[in-house]
């Protein structure tokens, strides 16, 4: 107890004792104060005594609503509590009591039992205030208010007691993560997505589409819709809405005729009008097996395949190949292909010309088969195959097939004497036409038999026409077993013999091909049955010209210069 000495302006002292202490009543702490006043007048002493208390628990948040519990009697207030009886109870806030109907129309709870008294109030009821505010990038929403109850009872001291409690309460803050719907349906050809739920006071403030930053007025140039959509209690959600072939789109080729459509969304929302802006992410994808890959028609005529290729909806994805080379107008006309590619791509091989398979050569003619692949420029997958056989006549022929057999048609040229052409050999005599008439011989033999004479170079330099490809093999000549492979690791070239010479170009490095700007490397299969050598034992690697002026010096030296490797083996 404190005590002290107060002087009226009478100069009548007055003494003054006050007393301060904290106590549990049915388990809720209870700050209360007492203080007696002491007024001497004459022959006269007057002793007044005040008493007050009040719960000091916190207020407690479940999740739904926000509790706060007083006790029903407080004892520092009431001397005998047998005597206690209740004669009203009313909550309110602000200060200011509420009729009944009021609030329970606000969901306000009051409940009181034979110990305590529990005011329950919804999240976010009329009454109180809501304040938003961003903790780690997230929308937060704390929820409060100024609770009121007034507590009437009799004792047997006094015949009203009124004790009134004003008690600030509020709600811990509140993550908020958004939710993000796909209403996305792939026959309307678009992404239709939708952000929400969000308070009246967030506001979409810009947003980024697959790395690209937009403002919303950008985003709506670039045909990108953007709707705000508002719900009777208040909230509201965000729905975006863009086309699958809009450029910002960057649409993927991943197989089995389905094209990926991937949206990467990161939205920039802004709280107002405090200005605090957090950012909220949403990846969407959708597969759409919707590929039209391009439709090819062939046609065959007497002396070539004709290939004719209309455009599909995916044609930047694919190239057309021939062997394991794209077709294009370099490779056409160096080929002696014929090419255009207005209104649809028409390529035109001549017989005999690189690309043809030849199947079934006799006298009577032969079946010439030409293979055209589509195939994904990045992963290098084969997508579609078309073939073409087409008849032949033949009249003179040399064939050389990739698999190291040759065809020969002979037709003596006249006037000649009467000769058997059944008994004619090449240089080895026991190669003997496979097929004879009286006007015509057909030889078909292995490259390396019947006599055939060979030089793959043995000095430096070599001539070689600008723009002719380069072909070179790389031969293992003494290999240890049948079961040893030979791996080509580096390869390059230069301008003088010296191997560490400057410039140089690299055509392979660590056994992958290398393109530079005026040329492009190759390696070209070595079919089993080539030869007498074993497959594992040869690489073969050509080098094509391509026309630039990055690099003329390359194509101007390396005909004169020698190719220097490091073939490795395993």
């Amino acid at each position: 107890c404190l005590y002290g000495c107060y002087v009226h302006s009478s100069i009548i002292p007055t003494f003054h004792r006050r007393c301060y202490w904290l106590l549990q009543v049915v388990g809720i702490p209870v700050e209360a104060i007492r203080a007696t006043v002491f007024y001497k007048q004459r022959w006269m002493l007057l002793l007044v005594d005040t008493s007050a208390a009040c719960a000091k628990n916190p207020s407690v948040f479940d999740g739904t609503y926000l509790s706060w519990v007083t006790p029903r009697l407080l004892s520092p207030l009431v001397l005998h509590p047998t005597q206690f009886l209740d004669k009203q109870i009313k909550m309110g806030v602000e200060g200011r009591p509420l009729d009944e109907i009021t609030a329970t129309s606000r969901g306000y709870q009051l409940l009181v039992n034979s110990t305590a008294v529990k005011i329950r109030i919804p999240f976010g009821a009329v009454g109180g205030y809501l304040k938003s505010h961003v903790i780690d990038n997230k929308y937060n929403q704390m929820y409060a208010i100024d609770l009121f109850l007034e507590h009437q009872w009799a004792d047997d001291l006094w015949e009203v007691t009124q004790h009134r409690s004003f008690k600030p309460v509020r709600s811990p803050y509140l993550p908020e993560t958004p939710y993000v719907v796909n209403n996305t349906i792939p026959s309307e050809k678009g992404f239709t997505v939708t952000l929400g739920n969000f308070k009246p006071d967030v506001e979409l403030k810009n947003l980024t589409i697959n790395g690209v930053p937009l403002t919303l007025p950008e985003a709506e140039n670039r045909g990108v819709k953007i709707i705000e959509v508002k719900h009777p209690n208040g909230t509201k959600d965000f729905v975006l809405k863009v086309p699958f072939a809009n450029p910002l789109i960057l649409e993927q080729y991943i197989g089995d005729n389905y094209r990926r459509y991937p949206l990467n969304i990161n939205y920039t929302l802004n709280i107002v009008p405090v200005n605090e802006t957090y950012f909220h992410p949403a990846m969407i994808v959708c597969d759409v097996q919707d590929v039209v890959y391009p439709d090819v028609k062939s046609i065959c005529t007497n002396t070539s395949i004709v290939f004719e290729v209309t455009a599909g909806n995916m044609d930047y994805q694919w190239e057309l190949c021939i062997g394991e080379e794209p077709i294009t107008p370099e490779l056409a006309a160096r080929r002696g292909y014929t090419m255009t590619s207005r209104p649809t791509i028409r390529i035109e091989l001549p017989l005999f010309s690189i690309g043809y398979i030849y199947e079934d050569i006799t006298l009577r003619g032969l079946v010439g088969k030409v293979v055209l692949i589509l195939r994904d420029m990045k992963s290098l997958k084969e997508e579609a195959r078309f073939e073409q056989r087409c008849p032949f006549p033949t009249k003179e022929m040399l064939v050389c097939m990739p698999n190291g057999v040759m065809s020969v048609l002979v037709v003596p040229m006249a006037p000649v004497p009467t000769v058997d052409l059944a008994k004619t050999t090449l240089l080895d005599r026991d190669c003997r036409p496979t097929e004879a008439t009286s006007n015509r011989a057909l030889f078909t033999f292995r490259v390396n038999t019947c006599g055939t004479r060979s030089k793959f170079y043995s000095a430096f330099p070599v001539s070689q026409s600008l723009l002719e490809p380069l072909f070179l093999q790389v031969e293992l000549l003494n290999p240890h077993s049948l079961a040893d492979h030979l791996i080509l690791q580096d390869c390059w070239a230069t301008l003088t013999p010296e191997l560490d010479a400057s410039p140089q170009w690299d055509l392979v490095t660590d056994g992958c091909l290398v393109t530079g700007d005026s040329y492009r490397t190759l390696f070209h299969p070595v079919p089993a049955s080539t030869l007498t050598k074993a497959s594992p034992h040869l690489q073969r690697l050509e080098v094509q010209a391509q026309q630039s002026s990055k690099d003329p010096a390359f194509w101007g030296q390396v005909s004169d210069s020698p190719l220097r490797g490091s073939p490795d083996f395993l």
